[in-house]
């Protein structure tokens, strides 16, 4: 999540979509970063509107602020996951995610 007073907009992430190249070309234009721990750099609309968006509105002159998010094409990105669950590593029954490995399911 990048956020500018600035230019007013809040950038939301999401997993798979590129957002991390969108937030490196953005981060010079931005006030606040979120980019290292996954819980806050993928804030979801109802979760930024409820707990973010109040510790700084209130405190800015301006009045409103764009909220903008990249979405994915949905095909795509479940089988970016799929991918991204079927490779090598995650096979190994001794790897901390093995649970989420799906390299015995077909797409």
């Amino acid at each position: 999540m990048q956020i500018s007073i600035k230019y007013g907009y809040v950038f939301l992430s999401m997993p798979k979509c590129a957002s991390t190249s969108v937030e490196y070309e953005i981060s010079q234009y931005s006030d606040g970063s979120f980019t290292e721990h996954p819980a806050l750099k993928h804030v979801n609309a109802r979760r930024y509107k409820k707990h973010i968006e109040p510790l700084f509105l209130n405190k800015i002159r301006r009045k409103n602020i764009d909220v903008v998010c990249l979405v994915r094409e949905p095909i795509e990105w479940l089988y970016s996951w799929y991918r991204y669950r079927t490779r090598e590593e995650l096979a190994n029954p001794k790897h901390p995610n093995h649970r989420n490995y799906t390299g015995e399911v077909s797409f």
